[in-house]
């Protein structure tokens, strides 16, 4: 399940905000991408990326309506998702708890659990030896 949400207007790169990629609140609760380990604003993953598309969207509406010009971006907030990994430093496991990671966009194992008490994204379903590349992630925020 999916829900859209402004993007931060500091946004202006639509790729930046790309399928796969972590977002966390920020001052005027818009998203913009994580940048940080074990941020407690997590809010979700831009849905769509590999073979995973959202089932369920919420709150679509037409950018202009709200006038404020913001782009929008389906994001995941429930169930499986393909995100962006960070596996530099630690590898994901299945089963692993995911937060956000400082390699911008990214998750990582949340292996620090007094850290990571309300900055969790979800669960790790596929692991990830090394390096950076995708996982899948069944989404549960808390």
């Amino acid at each position: 399940m999916a829900e859209q949400f402004d993007l931060a207007e500091e946004m202006t790169d639509a790729d930046e905000a790309g399928p796969g990629t972590v977002l966390v609140l920020n001052e005027q609760g818009a998203l913009t991408v994580c940048t940080r380990s074990y941020d407690s604003r997590v809010a979700g993953v831009v849905s769509g990326a590999g073979d995973r598309k959202p089932a369920l969207i919420l709150d679509r509406r037409d950018p202009d309506a709200s006038g404020s010009g913001a782009q929008r971006r389906a994001v995941a907030v429930m169930g499986k998702v393909w995100c962006r990994a960070d596996a530099t430093t630690q590898p994901i496991q299945v089963g692993n708890l995911l937060t956000t990671s400082s390699i911008p966009g990214h998750t990582m194992a949340a292996n620090d659990r007094d850290a990571a008490f309300g900055a969790v994204l979800g669960k790790a379903l596929t692991p990830l030896a090394s390096g950076t590349g995708m996982v899948l992630a069944l989404v549960g925020l808390g």
